[in-house]
């Protein structure tokens, strides 16, 4: 296991992952907290619901409970 935490580039995935999937950006941005990064796949927990959404390193979703 490879956990870092990258707070440089922490949320350059969530940022692509709101902008392609045309959500409302501030509203959706201040919903998650950035958890660690590990082998290309960042992790993210809704602060509401607690449920994580896992992005790689370009903003696509590989998985988690999240349903926006």
């Amino acid at each position: 296991m490879n956990m870092n935490f990258d707070s440089e580039n922490a949320f350059d995935p969530l940022m692509n992952f709101v902008e392609n999937e045309d959500y409302d950006f501030d509203k959706t941005m201040g919903q998650f907290m950035y958890m660690y990064d590990e082998d290309d796949v960042y992790y993210y927990k809704d602060i509401n619901t607690r449920d994580y959404l896992k992005l790689d390193g370009s903003g696509k979703r590989v998985g988690g409970k999240w349903n926006g």
